[in-house]
């Protein structure tokens, strides 16, 4: 017989809330630290520096900023990317998408997260989008990469979508975005928007706490109320002028574009104390920007692959033996069937040719013309 008195939904929300009741916050610290703590506490493999970007990342005023980056938090099943991206969405109280959602779907969260009244587009709110678990498709619909794309600048977030009675629906899909896959994503104007932080599985994970039980929301109260006061305001503003300024006299490889596209990001992470000073950060950034410069996309990797393989020798090799007059060529059937196989295990996207050749003469192979009009690559770095 159902107790009258007794609500199933009040139980259930009391009872989480019991269950989640380690409380990680200490008030004395800054919220910087805090937060980087809450992300160490739920997952392990990462790089201090990555902790302190993905903290700097979490804490973005997204109302203050005008230039974000995307992130992408990379990893194999089981290393801990949803894990974090949890702990995210209960810091910042934005719930999860998920990564095979319609383009109309994603621009809508946007929209409602963003602003108080979604029907006029006023009031602008801090939110972050958090796509969970995005596959190889997800980018390949140009809906979803051009909110990316024109999402990572304020001046060009504006997307319209017919109604199909001449009417528009306008969206502004500027924010923070946060993307967990096991995938590359290898869109070159994406590439250029994109900080790559990768998951590794590791045995070390003794002290590692399950999201769900941890309370979240002292946490979430400060951050949440953190950026609405007007000194805060201005000590961002201050210190934005101050790095772009640190940027401009930046001696480093990478380019200042790299670099403007993270200054609210840095800003962002000084102002909350995770980073001492800009110098700190760009330790931090040097780092990234390098991993992600001699890293290969998993089409590279196949293909090279697929060459070593074929020719039975290493890649180290090639140039050695070239210099020496032996020539270095490949059949276009051994690459065709290496894609071909990986593409029906669902392992990459189906790649166009102008990509194919464009990753060929990357690894120093052109086409060349036999008798026959055969064609075949060869070695010519």
């Amino acid at each position: 017989m159902p107790d009258s008195e007794f609500d199933l939904n009040i139980f259930a929300i009391a009872n989480r809330r019991e269950l989640s009741g380690l409380n990680l916050y200490e008030p004395s610290k800054p919220l910087g630290v805090n937060v980087c703590q809450h992300l160490i506490s739920v997952t392990a493999g990462l790089s201090d520096g990555n902790y302190r970007i993905l903290s700097a990342y979490t804490l973005l005023p997204s109302i203050l900023c005008n230039t974000i980056p995307i992130v992408h938090i990379k990893g194999v099943s089981g290393s801990g990317k949803s894990q974090l991206l949890i702990a995210i969405s209960d810091m910042l109280g934005n719930h999860l998408v998920a990564g095979n959602s319609t383009p109309a779907s994603i621009k809508n969260v946007i929209n409602k997260m963003r602003w108080s009244d979604p029907e006029t587009l006023k009031h602008e709110k801090n939110c972050h989008l958090l796509l969970d678990n995005a596959n190889s498709d997800t980018f390949a619909d140009s809906n979803i990469l051009g909110a990316f794309l024109n999402g990572y600048n304020r001046r060009t977030d504006r997307q319209y979508i017919s109604q199909g009675n001449g009417q528009n629906i306008e969206f502004k899909v500027f924010c923070p975005k946060l993307i967990t896959s096991v995938w590359d994503f290898d869109q070159p104007e994406m590439l250029r928007r994109l900080l790559v932080i990768k998951t590794s599985k590791t045995s070390n994970l003794v002290e590692v706490i399950d999201p769900n039980d941890i309370n979240f929301g002292a946490i979430k109260e400060d951050l949440t109320s953190y950026w609405f006061s007007e000194s805060k305001s201005l000590e961002f503003r201050d210190f934005r002028s101050a790095i772009k300024l640190s940027i401009k006299s930046l001696n480093s490889k990478h380019s200042k574009e790299k670099w403007s596209l993270v200054a609210d990001l840095i800003t962002t992470g000084c102002v909350t104390e995770i980073w001492n000073d800009f110098e700190a950060a760009a330790v931090d950034f040097e780092v990234i920007f390098d991993s992600q410069l001699a890293t290969k996309t998993l089409l590279e990797v196949i293909i090279s692959d697929a060459i070593v393989a074929n020719l039975g020798i290493t890649q180290i090799e090639w140039s050695k033996m070239s210099s020496t007059g032996i020539r270095l060529e490949v059949n276009p059937k051994i690459i065709k069937d290496a894609i071909d196989e990986n593409f029906n295990l669902g392992l990459i996207a189906r790649p166009s040719l102008t990509k194919i050749q464009e990753l060929l003469t990357k690894l120093g192979f052109r086409p060349v013309k036999h008798s026959g009009n055969k064609i075949m690559y060869r070695y010519c770095a």
